[in-house]
C-alpha cells in the first residue's frame, strides 16, 4: 500500500511542478544505486529508497508522454485539415457535443480544397462542433466505434482561469490527448472504424442487450436496468436521476465493484456447488470478470475491481489467502502504471476510498454495530457507513452539498440491488441466447425496479437530501482523512508517533525537517512560477493570461510600473481577473505603486478588473477614453477612482494624444485609435526606452502609429478576434503578442503575418518580455510552452 500511495504522490507531484522527464530519470537511477548496493551488502533494501523509487517513478510514467506531446499531427497545428478516425468516446459537453476520435489519416486543405495526400497518424483527437439542438442529443451523437471525417484546425487547447471555465488543456493531457478541433461543421459518418474485435464484440453485445430489455420493459424501466448492470445511464430520466443524485446513491448506476460482485459472484458459487475444483473454478470465473468489465465499457472503477477480484481468485487458485489491502494496492499500481492520469478521475478516486473506506473502517463499524442490531441488519449498515465515511468529503468538494440520508438509503439501495442486479444479469445473459428466455427475468427484474425509485423519489422529498453547505477546502480535507486514518489506527500509531515525537523534537532532525519544509517551498516557488522581472535597467513587458480579456503590466528603466488593462470581472459568476490575476501579480513582482494605469477600451474584457486594483494599490493617474455610451465596467472604474482619490485623466480626439516622459529617453503616449468593429472609443498605448518600443494595439489597426516622431515598435499587442487583423502589421514588429481568447475553444487564434515569433496568451499563458534599450536586443519568457517539451526547461516543460 506504501508503494502505491508513493507512486500516486510522484504523479500528483509531476502534474503540479510539470518536470522534464530527466529529473525523476535521474532521482530513479539514484534509487536504483542505493538499493543495488544494500543487496550486494546482503541487507534488505531501505525503506525510505524503495519508496523514494516508486515515487520518482510515477512522476517519471506521467511526464514522459506530456513532455513528449502530439506525434505526427504536431506539424498541424494551426492549419486547416481533413482528419479521418475512429470514435473513442461521444458525449455532450458545456459547449455542446465533443468527442475522443482516434486519428488514422490526415490531408492538409486550402480552405475546403484538398492539397495533399492523406499523411497516416494514430494518436487521440478531442473535437467539438456546432450542432441544432435536435441533432445535439446524445442518441445523435457519432457512436463509439465509427470512422468520422472532420475539418478544422487544430490547436493546443486554450488555457483557462478559475471561474472563467474548465481547463481543457490540463483535463485533456491528462487522458493522453494535447489537440483540440473544432470542426467547421458536424462530422461526416465515414463507415464502420477500426477496432479490435473484443471492442466490435462488446459493441454489438450491448445493443443486443439494450434490445432485448426494451422489448420486455418500458424504455425508462430498460435504461434503468442497463444502468444497474452495465453503468449505460443513457436514457435515465431525468427525474430518476435527480432522486438517484440527492440521496447519495446515484454511485450504483456506474458500474463497480459491486457490480462485478454480484454479477460473478452467482457463477463462481455455481461452479463450487457443482463440484468443479477450487483451482478450475476460480481460473473459469476470471475470464468472466474481464467480459463483464469490457462490457460495462472498461471505467476505471471497474477496472479496478476486475484487477482486484483477479488478484483474489489468482491466489485462491494457488491456495493462498488474498489480502484486500494488497489486492487494492496491486490493483492502483497496475492501472496508474498503464493510465497515470487516471488518477485525476473522479470515479477512480471514489472507488478506491470506498473500497479502503469498506476494508479499514467496516469491521470496527460493525463490531459496534453488532451490540445493538442483528448481524444482518448491522453488516451492510457497516459497510454503508464506512464507504460513506471515505467517499462524502469528496463528494461535497466536489458538488458542494452534502446527503445527510444517504446511509439510510444507500442500506435500502443495497439489499434492493442485491436481488436485482443478478437477476437483471442472468436474464440479459440468457437474452444473448434467445429474446424469449430473458422474459421471466426482466420482468421481474423490472417489477423490482419500483423498490428503488418509488422510495428514492420519496427520500428526495425530504429537507435532510442534498443540503447544500459548499466545498471544504483542501485543508479541511486533509485534516478529516487525517482524523479518520488516526481514530482507525489509534491503537496501531500510539506508541510510534510518541517515540516519532520524541526523535523530531531533537535538534537534528528538527534542522533536517526545517530543511525539508524549506525545500518543498522553493520547489513550489520554483515549479509553477510565473514568468517575472529581473531588471530596472530593462525595458519589460508582462502580458498576462486573464482569459477572455487583456492585461499588460509594463516596468520602464528606473523602475516605473505602468497597468495598462486589468482583464474581465463579472461578479454574478465570480469572476474578477483584477483580483485573481492583476493584483497577484503585482505583489508577486514587489510593485506595491502604479505610476500610471490605462484602460484602453470600456469594454468588459480590458476595464472590468481595473476596479479591483483602484482599491488595492495606490496609482498615481489613470487614463481613460473620452466614452460616449459608458457601459457598466467602466462606470465602476470611473467610482472606484473617485473614492480612491485617483486623478481621472480622458484622451480624446479633441484633446489629442496624451505623454507622459518619466525620465529622459523613456517615453509613454496614448492616443485615440481609429474605430474598430465593436470597440468604438478605444485608445493605443505605446512606450519608448532608447531602441525599443511596445505597442499595444488591442482589437484595433496595429499599424496605426502615434502621431509625431515615434519609433516603429518591435513588440505589438493584439486581440484574438478568430480571425486575421484587418491591417498588417507596423514594419519591423519582431514579436506579436495575442491577447484574450478565440470566440471558441479550438478554433484557433489570429495568425498574424509578418512577426518572427509570435506568442497566445491563451496558449502560453503569462508572457514576458525583456528588452535592452541600448542594443535593442529581445528575449521572451513564457509560463507555458506552445507545445510540450519546447523551451529547454527542466520545470514547467509542459
Amino acid at each position: 500500500m506504501a508503494l502505491a500511495a508513493a507512486f500516486a504522490a510522484g504523479i500528483w507531484a509531476a502534474d503540479w511542478l510539470r518536470p522534464h522527464p530527466l529529473l525523476p530519470l535521474a532521482g530513479l537511477a539514484a534509487a536504483a544505486c542505493t538499493v543495488a548496493l544494500s543487496a550486494r551488502r546482503g541487507q534488505p533494501p531501505p525503506a525510505g529508497a524503495l519508496l523514494m523509487a516508486a515515487l520518482l517513478a510515477g512522476a517519471l510514467r506521467h511526464a514522459t508522454p506530456r513532455w513528449v506531446g502530439p506525434g505526427a499531427l504536431r506539424a498541424y497545428v494551426d492549419r486547416p485539415v481533413e482528419v479521418v478516425g475512429t470514435v473513442l468516446n461521444a458525449g455532450i459537453g458545456r459547449s455542446g457535443p465533443e468527442m475522443v476520435v482516434r486519428a488514422e489519416a490526415v490531408r492538409l486543405l486550402d480552405g475546403t480544397v484538398r492539397r495533399a495526400g492523406p499523411v497516416p497518424v494514430r494518436e487521440p483527437l478531442h473535437v467539438t462542433w456546432r450542432a441544432p439542438a435536435a441533432r445535439g442529443a446524445p442518441g445523435s451523437l457519432p457512436a463509439p466505434g465509427r470512422r468520422v471525417r472532420v475539418r478544422g484546425v487544430p490547436v493546443v487547447p486554450p488555457l483557462t482561469l478559475p471561474g472563467i471555465g474548465e481547463d481543457l488543456r490540463r483535463e485533456l493531457a491528462r487522458r493522453g490527448i494535447f489537440l483540440t478541433v473544432a470542426a467547421w461543421v458536424t462530422p461526416e459518418d465515414a463507415g464502420p472504424g477500426a477496432t479490435g474485435a473484443l471492442h466490435r464484440w462488446a459493441q454489438a453485445a450491448r445493443e443486443r442487450l439494450r434490445a432485448v430489455t426494451e422489448r420486455w420493459l418500458s424504455a425508462e424501466r430498460a435504461a434503468l436496468l442497463a444502468g444497474l448492470v452495465l453503468g449505460d445511464r443513457e436514457g435515465i430520466p431525468d427525474r430518476w436521476r435527480h432522486a438517484f443524485r440527492l440521496t447519495g446513491v446515484y454511485h450504483v448506476l456506474a458500474a463497480s465493484g459491486g457490480n462485478v460482485a454480484l454479477v460473478t459472484g452467482p457463477l463462481a458459487w455455481a461452479l463450487s456447488r457443482l463440484g468443479a475444483p477450487r483451482r478450475a473454478a476460480a481460473l473459469a470465473v476470471v475470464p468472466a470478470i474481464w467480459a463483464y468489465s469490457v462490457l460495462a465499457g472498461s471505467g476505471p472503477p471497474v477496472l479496478r475491481a476486475g484487477v482486484a477480484a483477479t488478484l483474489h481468485y489468482a491466489g485462491q487458485a494457488q491456495g493462498r489467502r488474498s489480502d484486500g489491502y494488497s489486492s487494492l494496492a496491486a490493483a492502483t499500481l497496475v492501472l496508474l502504471a498503464a493510465a497515470p492520469g487516471m488518477l485525476f478521475d473522479l470515479g477512480f478516486q471514489l472507488s478506491f476510498l470506498a473500497t479502503l473506506g469498506i476494508l479499514a473502517l467496516g469491521p470496527p463499524i460493525a463490531s459496534r454495530l453488532g451490540r445493538y442490531l442483528f448481524p444482518a441488519v448491522a453488516a451492510p449498515l457497516a459497510v454503508t457507513l464506512a464507504a460513506g465515511a471515505a467517499v462524502e468529503p469528496l463528494l461535497l468538494s466536489r458538488f458542494g452539498y452534502v446527503t445527510l440520508i444517504s446511509p439510510l438509503a444507500n442500506l435500502w439501495v443495497g439489499l434492493v440491488v442485491l436481488a436485482l442486479v443478478p437477476l437483471a444479469a442472468f436474464g440479459m445473459g440468457l437474452g444473448l441466447i434467445h429474446p424469449l428466455l430473458a422474459a421471466p427475468a426482466l420482468r421481474l427484474a423490472g417489477g423490482l425496479t419500483g423498490l428503488l425509485t418509488g422510495p428514492l423519489e420519496g427520500l428526495a422529498e425530504l429537507p435532510l437530501a442534498g443540503a447544500p453547505i459548499g466545498p471544504p477546502g483542501p485543508a479541511a480535507l486533509a485534516l478529516y482523512y487525517a482524523a479518520l486514518a488516526a481514530w482507525r489506527w489509534r491503537t496501531v500509531l500510539g506508541d510510534p508517533v510518541r517515540r516519532a515525537a520524541g526523535r523530531l523534537l531533537r535538534p537534528g532532525p528538527a534542522l533536517a525537517g526545517f530543511a525539508l519544509l524549506a525545500g518543498a517551498g522553493v520547489a513550489s516557488a520554483i515549479g509553477p512560477a510565473l514568468p517575472s522581472f529581473t531588471s530596472r535597467e530593462r525595458l519589460e513587458a508582462c502580458f498576462l493570461h486573464v482569459g477572455p480579456g487583456a492585461a499588460t503590466v509594463l516596468r520602464l528603466p528606473g523602475g516605473e510600473a505602468v497597468l495598462v488593462d486589468a482583464g474581465p470581472a463579472r461578479p454574478n459568476a465570480g469572476v474578477d481577473a483584477g483580483r485573481d490575476v492583476v493584483v497577484l501579480f503585482l505583489r508577486r513582482q514587489g510593485v506595491r505603486r502604479l505610476d500610471l494605469a490605462v484602460v484602453t477600451s470600456a469594454r468588459q474584457g480590458e476595464a472590468g478588473g481595473m476596479a479591483t486594483v483602484l482599491a488595492t494599490h495606490p496609482v498615481a493617474e489613470l487614463w481613460t477614453p473620452q466614452v460616449n455610451d459608458p457601459p457598466r465596467a467602466w462606470l465602476d472604474v470611473r467610482d472606484m477612482a473617485r473614492v480612491a482619490g485617483v486623478p481621472v485623466r480622458l484622451v480624446s480626439e479633441a484633446g489629442g494624444p496624451q505623454r507622459w516622459e518619466p525620465r529622459p529617453g523613456v517615453r509613454l503616449a496614448a492616443w485615440p485609435a481609429p474605430e474598430a468593429p465593436g470597440v468604438p472609443d478605444g485608445l493605443l498605448v505605446q512606450v519608448e526606452a532608447g531602441a525599443l518600443a511596445v505597442r499595444i494595439a488591442g482589437a484595433a489597426a496595429a499599424a496605426s502609429g502615434p502621431p509625431g516622431a515615434w519609433r516603429s515598435p518591435a513588440v505589438v499587442q493584439v486581440t484574438a478576434k478568430g480571425e486575421s487583423p484587418a491591417s498588417a502589421l507596423p514594419a519591423g514588429a519582431r514579436v506579436v503578442i495575442v491577447a484574450g481568447q478565440a470566440p471558441t475553444a479550438g478554433s484557433g487564434s489570429p495568425r498574424v503575418p509578418g512577426a518572427s515569433a509570435q506568442y497566445r496568451t491563451e496558449r502560453h499563458g503569462t508572457v514576458c518580455v525583456r528588452g535592452d534599450p541600448a542594443s535593442g536586443a529581445l528575449s521572451v519568457r513564457t509560463q507555458f510552452p506552445g507545445l510540450p517539451g519546447e523551451g529547454g526547461r527542466l520545470l514547467g516543460t509542459w
